[in-house]
């Protein structure tokens, strides 16, 4: 009985509301709306985890000593706040999205947010090996909050020239003197040596001029710096293309100074 009065209340009241049940293509543009939001908020978070995955990969945990910088402040200057807020405000936004489908209600909410947040790291992932975050961050700096932020702590970091860090632009090399011209981020001038137990990555004389990168080493003069190590300021040196693909590397080199061909 209790039910008959139910459905007899339910019906009065479409009646009285003159309420029309809406088309089918609504609903499926409603539910093709959703995915796509879904799918840019899952991009969005992909892009700020991989933001937020790079900064820590290449903090150089290592020099924090020299720098003075505990890890919390270390944290603190290399993750802006803003990057950690709009991941969580994608992710939750996806969540929501994902739920509101047509599929998404099927799932509790526990694993619906698994569901998510897997997506958004497996987005992360191809975004990583697709170098995305290095084609949006070159390409729309401005469009990234926090970015620049992010990008002039780093740039801090390496500037204690007095503590054995440098940072700059290699603007030349000279084979001869085996001696680098490194610009750094104030515009001073620096001339840097191999010292003895200097030591770089797999560089040659082609990639490096006009690179960005971090020394480590010792103040010897006035705009004169001693090089125990020399690292890419980002993960990698891109290989330069020749003509039948990548140019080989030239090994390691430990205390023979600069790797310059001879």
């Amino acid at each position: 009985m209790e039910y008959n009065n139910s459905i007899n209340k339910a019906m009065e009241q479409i009646k009285t509301e003159h309420v029309v049940p809406k088309p089918k293509w609504e609903f499926a543009l409603e539910n093709v709306f959703k995915w796509i939001l879904f799918v840019v908020s899952g991009i969005i978070g992909a892009l700020f985890l991989l933001f937020l995955y790079n900064s820590l990969a290449d903090a150089d945990w290592d020099i924090r000593p020299r720098a003075g910088l505990g890890i919390l402040k270390l944290i603190f200057l290399i993750l802006p706040p803003i990057w950690v807020i709009l991941l969580t405000i994608s992710v939750a936004l996806a969540y929501l999205l994902f739920r509101s489908t047509r599929y998404g209600y099927r799932y509790s909410g526990q694993s619906a947010f698994f569901i998510v947040l897997g997506t958004v790291v497996v987005v992360g992932i191809i975004s990583f090996f697709a170098k995305a975050d290095k084609f949006v961050g070159n390409r729309m700096p401005g469009m990234i909050p926090g970015y620049g932020q992010a990008m002039l702590m780093r740039e801090e970091m390496w500037l204690h020239p007095e503590s054995g860090l440098l940072g700059g632009v290699v603007t030349s090399l000279d084979k001869n003197a085996r001696t680098l011209t490194v610009r750094d981020f104030q515009g001073g001038e620096w001339v840097v040596v191999p010292g003895k137990d200097f030591k770089a990555p797999r560089l040659i004389l082609e990639t490096i001029v006009g690179k960005q990168v971090k020394i480590i080493g010792e103040k010897t003069g006035e705009f004169q710096f001693q090089a125990n190590e020399i690292r890419p300021w980002n993960e990698r040196f891109e290989r330069p293309m020749g003509p039948g693909g990548p140019m080989p590397m030239r090994p390691m080199m430990r205390g023979r100074g600069l790797p310059i061909g001879k």
